[in-house]
């Protein structure tokens, strides 16, 4: 192996992290044996899912938690990217030539990207600074004795001057020794501004003593900027940083974003100057004790405050947009949880005064059966239709949405359910749900692929219908943002939201469990023992059907080698992807009976299925419901030979418990 080779291999194995060393550092944070770190990081490599992970792989996680694994997947991505950073400054650095053993210790031993950012700053390409054109000049070694401050004794503007007549150069542009020390002082205060150590005291000091102040932007355009004076209480805020909550963050914001307010972060230089001078300090004795201080006050004011003021920024933003997901994501989990309301017939009703009410009956298994209209303004014509549906059908419930007219609508309800108690003696009750998101959710594709058949506003009635049956399983359809139970959502990261979201509803999903021979493929998808194989919405079952499972099953081609084993070991679910790739193995003038399950077993690969023997032609089927567990099989025979060869293994089980 030559010198460049063994070069090579050795960076390689420096920018590479190992999980021991990965779970080591883990360990210590978080107070977990780091085997269990090591396995469970070695189970996110996989690819496996969090609530997978949580449930299926206790033995190996040592009964990790969601939470725990989701710290340490989100820790163990921060630290790989802190150590890929190390591993790209160190060799930008040595680039330049730059790399210094202490140095490299130095980015090595530093523990956040922020630390190392500093250390990077002063050998970042820049564009054109004043101190990159003093240098251009040649007074970088007077910059030296500045920051130096050699001690002599005499009258000290002849010693400046004596000390700055070798940069004198007219032809350079300069001409007297103040232009030589200004172009000095502007380089000592770049150097200042940049020291790593400086930078770090800095950063404690304005996370500690700074305040944040706002202003009007334009006092003359406030009216116009503000007309309803929402941001009337920020006109003249001052705050310390350590007391902003988060709310006010956002609000700041996003009153700066619309241009109505001007924000901003300060720290008197008096306070500030204790924590720069013990990293330089300033010598009474030396000449150029008066130069070191001019250089730092220009630094801190020009290069460092600002810098420091962006950090507090983005730091208290950042804070705040984190409190402001996690609200949005406990909200959206106490939503999704709502206990289901099963085997009730459902009337729902979206209210509406100009184009009137809209009424949708949904069944037991919230499949649609019937919808009209009534209008508030003919309140006796609108009491016939709801005692004609109400009796044809025999509705257990009356769903009512939030939105407009929906306190007139619970009237003219509430006054029909006491009429019919008295006089038949049938009680009905009625709920009032929230329907947030029903209109986007009528328009989506999702909802014209479920009733391609029915307009906008009868799909948002539906789902007004089924949120009071399963709010799990119609909300999860629905955008998470579109459901309107954020702080400031549109205001935060949208990537970062969007991700929390969907680990809501994964969480949801695999704590709630899922029917999968009825469920939608969004749903179905979400599930943990259920890989994203990216299906067709499921088959429904038979109009005539009360059961939800009627032999609804997949018959989709997307299932792959790789993806069956994995489906068969973890969901045990009845895959006919087998008998597809059967059917190709096993041409139809091929007799099934010539052939055994060898191929069965191939294709499920090393799944460890519960042997089931059952006669050929019969499938079982198991299912659980959210309300409680509870068996139920159903018997068919199929005619296909490929389809009966597949029957034959006594691999094949299908239970579709999750």
């Amino acid at each position: 192996m030559t010198n460049q080779e063994t070069a090579l291999t050795t960076t390689t194995i420096e920018e590479t992290l190992p999980i021991t060393a990965l779970a080591h550092i883990l360990s210590t944070e978080l107070q977990l044996n780091s085997g269990q770190i090591a396995r469970t990081i070695a189970l996110l490599d996989e690819g496996n899912t969090i609530p997978f992970i949580a449930r299926y792989r206790k033995e190996v996680t040592g009964s990790l938690d969601e939470v725990q694994i989701q710290t340490i997947a989100d820790r163990a991505g921060a630290l790989r990217a802190l150590h890929e950073r190390k591993a790209d400054v160190r060799r930008l650095i040595g680039v330049q030539g730059k790399l210094t053993p202490e140095l490299a210790a130095s980015i090595l031993a530093a523990s956040t990207l922020q630390e190392v950012e500093d250390l990077y700053l002063p050998y970042r390409p820049k564009r054109k600074t004043r101190a990159s054109v003093a240098r251009e000049k040649g007074l970088a070694p007077l910059a030296e004795i500045i920051l130096q401050q050699p001690e002599r004794r005499g009258e000290i503007n002849a010693i400046l001057e004596e000390y700055a007549h070798p940069f004198l150069d007219a032809g350079k542009g300069v001409e007297t020794s103040l232009e030589a020390y200004a172009g000095a002082r502007d380089i000592a205060a770049e150097i200042i501004a940049e020291d790593a150590g400086v930078r770090g005291s800095m950063r404690t000091l304005f996370f500690k003593y700074s305040t944040i102040a706002a202003r009007v932007a334009d006092p003359e355009k406030i009216v116009e900027k503000d007309p309803s004076g929402v941001y009337q209480l920020y006109y003249d805020f001052n705050e310390s940083v350590t007391k902003l909550v988060p709310h006010r963050v956002l609000a700041l914001n996003r009153a700066e974003h619309e241009e109505v307010l001007r924000v901003s972060v300060s720290l008197p230089y008096e306070q500030a100057q204790a924590g720069i001078t013990q990293h330089y300090s300033i010598k009474t004795a030396s000449p150029f004790s008066g130069q070191l201080a001019e250089a730092m006050e220009d630094g801190y004011k020009r290069l460092l405050a600002p810098a420091m003021e962006r950090e507090v920024r983005v730091e208290l933003t950042r804070q705040a947009e984190a409190h402001a997901i996690n609200i949005f994501a406990a909200n959206l989990r106490n939503l999704l949880l709502q206990p289901p309301l099963r085997g009730r017939k459902v009337l729902g009703i979206d209210p509406g005064f100009r184009t009137g009410c809209k009424l949708a009956v949904i069944d037991e298994t919230s499949k649609y059966i019937d919808s009209d209209t009534i209008y508030l303004h003919k309140p006796e014509q609108a009491q016939q239709m709801l005692r004609k549906l109400l009796a044809q059908y025999h509705i257990d419930v009356i769903s009512i949405g939030n939105g407009t007219a929906s306190r007139e609508t619970e009237q003219l309800v509430a006054g029909l359910i006491r009429e019919l108690e008295q006089e038949t003696g049938q009680h009905v009750g009625y709920v009032i749900v929230n329907e947030a998101g029903a209109s986007v959710y009528s328009a989506s594709e999702a909802g014209r692929q479920e009733f391609p058949t029915l307009d906008a506003t009868q799909r948002g009635t539906i789902s007004i219908a089924r949120r009071l049956q399963d709010p799990l399983a119609e909300l999860v359809k629905i955008d998470p943002k579109a459901v309107g139970v954020g702080l400031y959502q549109h205001d935060v990261d949208q990537k970062e939201l969007a991700a929390m979201l969907e680990r809501v509803v994964a969480s949801c999903v695999n704590f709630a469990g899922v029917e999968e021979s009825t469920a939608l493929s969004n749903r179905v998808q979400t599930c943990s023992r259920c890989p994203a194989l990216a299906p067709p919405p499921l088959c429904r079952p038979p109009a005539s059907s009360k059961s939800p499972m009627a032999l609804s099953l997949w018959i989709t081609p997307s299932f792959t080698p790789k993806a069956t084993p994995l489906h068969a070991r973890c969901s045990r679910c009845f895959l006919i992807a087998v008998m597809l790739r059967s059917k190709q193995q096993n041409p139809p003038n091929v007799s099934p009976t010539s052939a055994n399950s060898s191929s069965c077993k191939a294709a499920l690969g090393a799944a460890r299925v519960p042997v089931a023997k059952k006669p050929p032609g019969q499938i079982s089927l198991r299912k659980s419901a959210l309300g409680g567990q509870r068996s139920t099989t159903f018997w068919r025979t199929w005619k296909s030979p490929a389809l009966t060869l597949a029957m034959r293994c006594p691999l094949l089980s299908c239970a579709t418990m999750c």
